[in-house]
């Protein structure tokens, strides 16, 4: 699985974020609300481009390690590992893990 990382989002969390920006004026722009009952985040996107405005709204979910760990166990797998974007095996549930920029990986085997 490939998938955002939960902790590296919440460690540069701002409620609001030019996410690009292009010197035409072009831009994409996004607003988050975080749902504490959900874990979720719900977005607002902006997206100005040619000198019109479009908005969009979505929901985002993130999972940490422990929740999808948990999850494929319980699935059938028999063990999970995660590793952060340098491809090293996260210990226990913390860094590298924790800090890879954007994108954990987490594989999972079962028993043959």
């Amino acid at each position: 699985m490939d998938l955002d990382n939960l902790t590296a989002f919440l460690a540069s969390y701002c409620p609001s974020r030019v996410v690009a920006a292009r010197g035409n004026g072009d831009m994409l722009i996004d607003r988050y609300h975080l749902d504490t009952a959900s874990g979720r985040f719900e977005a607002e996107r902006t997206v100005i481009r040619k000198g019109r405005t479009r908005r969009m709204n979505f929901v985002k979910r993130l999972f940490g390690f422990p929740e999808l760990r948990d999850w494929l166990l319980a699935a059938g797998f028999t063990s999970v590992a995660g590793y952060g974007e340098d491809e090293h095996l996260a210990r226990s549930f913390t860094p590298p893990w924790c800090r890879s920029p954007t994108r954990p990986v987490l594989t999972g085997a079962d028993a043959l």
